[in-house]
């Protein structure tokens, strides 16, 4: 490298190795590692002017003769180009609180308002309809709330009126009366209670919700999606690289070099161009890569220079960002009229090879279509002392934009802040999906699901069922995501990725890292879920 002022060489000095691909984009006249929204007055003491990166080394003589269409980057500060506008914070402090600049409520509004309820309500005897109300209120008899509550699905409206005479900072237990609700019944049966305000005031409407709760009473047993087997059995061809598996009107490749189902077609509709790929990476939170909160662990993890100062510096420096996946074994037996049973044996070594992960997968294909399939995760060596995340992702077509789920909702949510989202059946886009933060980072997690549907126009698509998982939907990549500064710069991919987590991270705090209890700590996991195609209306 040589340094040329007015033309002269003025010191040189010689690197060797490759570049590092470090999380933070490139910057002029400012070190991304240590120059953070704390620091104070210029970064820079001179004027910069026309920057050009090339790749490739270009002789000092030729530089205003090479064209700047030739550089991979090229800036020109004496040129002001309009492309939307953005939201800054302007001042020296954190990018995030409650409310977005333009006066929307954050997600994370729902919760608080949850945690500082000033009504209690915990479980006594359900099945008999026995509550235990307490009153937080200084100065609020719960008489004069309008209370309602209802027995049956997640989402039902509480219709039935009760009236609960209970002075300030006291308790007491409540019968809620049961006419009518089946308790025998195979169903979800869930009671859902309300406390609203029966007059409006100055700052509340009449019926604004000041305080709810939710009890599941019974889960159903019998699955709502079981479907007659075929009586046509299933079709195995078998090549070099693939294994196909074909059905009346169903087709699903495997590829035996990765070991991942790869591909899934029903009637003619493609549903999947990949995975499900094992995956413990997520785009850092803000929290992720806020250094304030550092000291609480750096002594604790590998770190390397140049990574930042935040506590993903571990995670990147331990490589579970970038995995490489090794496909031990592959095989598959043919069961006649029960289908078709296949087991990968596959290790995801983190890019530094000192760890990673023995994943065992069985996976169960039935002569309708429907895909079974259950993993074994074990850790294994040099990892961090938590993950950012545990699950697979799935590639979609970018056609399938519908998104329905059953679990907490129906704004974003997460294991550390979720209480405060009500369990229900919820239906959106993708697009309405995305969570504008400040700094493009993981959004839009849902917890508590137990099915998640993505469909196109048609209503072709892919169902997902199983024990309560989390999920989240983009239309951006992973990568993208991460390396994105600004909401400006994020464009949409060719595919939709699907996130279906065992476990994710919790947020944690700016100052504070995430509770033990919210981390995914390296160690065995098994996990299970159902896959089935939807076919088009």
């Amino acid at each position: 490298m040589s340094l040329y002022v007015d033309g002269e060489v003025k010191g040189t000095h010689e690197f060797a190795g490759k570049i590092m691909d470090s999380p933070f984009p490139v910057t002029i006249g400012r070190d991304s590692e240590n120059h953070d929204s704390e620091t104070k007055g210029m970064l820079s003491n001179a004027s910069i002017d026309q920057v050009r990166i090339f790749p490739k080394a270009i002789p000092y003589d030729q530089l205003n003769i090479i064209s700047s269409d030739e550089a991979a980057l090229y800036l020109d500060f004496d040129k002001l180009e309009d492309k939307g506008h953005i939201y800054m914070t302007g001042l020296e402090g954190r990018t995030y609180g409650l409310i977005w600049a333009d006066r929307v409520a954050q997600p994370e509004m729902w919760q608080v308002k949850k945690s500082a309820q000033p009504v209690q309500v915990a479980a006594v005897s359900l099945l008999q309809g026995k509550v235990k109300v307490s009153n937080w209120f200084n100065f609020t008899n719960l008489n004069e709330l309008e209370v309602k509550y209802s027995f049956g699905s997640a989402d039902a409206t509480p219709d039935k009126t009760i009236v609960i005479d209970l002075a300030p900072h006291k308790s007491k237990i409540i019968d809620l009366p049961m006419d009518g609700v089946e308790l025998n019944k195979d169903q979800d049966l869930w009671l859902n209670i309300s406390f609203m305000t029966k007059e409006a005031s100055a700052l509340l409407p009449k019926g604004h919700e000041m305080a709810w709760e939710q009890f599941q009473l019974r889960k159903q047993l019998i699955g709502e999606s079981l479907q007659m087997p075929q009586d046509s059995p299933l079709q195995v061809e078998e090549n070099l690289s693939d294994l196909l598996v074909k059905g009346e009107d169903f087709e699903y490749r495997f590829d035996k070099k990765s070991g991942h189902l790869k591909q899934m077609y029903s009637q003619g509709t493609k549903l999947l161009e990949d995975g499900p790929l094992f995956n413990v990476w997520r785009a850092p939170l803000a929290n992720d890569i806020d250094p304030w909160n550092n000291g609480q662990h750096k002594n604790l993890q590998k770190t390397q220079e140049g990574l930042g100062r935040s506590r993903d510096n571990s995670w990147r420096t331990m490589g579970i960002d970038k995995l490489n996946y090794q496909v031990d074994a592959f095989q598959y037996t043919e069961m006649g009229e029960q289908g078709l049973e296949i087991r990968v044996e596959e290790t995801a070594r983190t890019a530094t090879g000192l760890g990673g992960f023995s994943n065992h997968y069985i996976y169960h294909i039935d002569n309708n279509g429907t895909v079974q399939m259950h993993v074994e995760s074990i850790a294994q060596g040099q990892l961090p002392n938590w993950l950012p995340r545990l699950g697979w992702q799935f590639r979609l077509p970018k056609e399938l934009q519908t998104v329905s789920w059953f679990g907490r909702g129906p704004q974003e949510n997460y294991p550390d802040r979720k209480t405060g989202y009500k369990f229900g059946n919820y239906q959106t886009t993708v697009d309405e999906m995305y969570v504008p933060y400040l700094i493009p980072q993981d959004f839009g997690n849902r917890s508590d699901v137990n099915r998640v549907k993505v469909e196109n126009a048609a209503g072709a698509g892919l169902l997902i069922e199983g024990g309560l998982f989390n999920f989240s939907v983009h239309n951006y990549s992973t990568d993208h995501l991460e390396r994105a500064m600004y909401a400006f710069q994020l464009q949409k991919a060719n595919s939709v990725f699907l996130n279906i987590d065992q476990e994710v991270n919790g947020v944690g705090d700016t100052s504070l890292s995430t509770l033990r209890e919210h981390r995914v700590l390296p160690g065995r996991y098994e996990f299970a879920i159902k896959i089935t195609p939807v076919k088009a209306k």
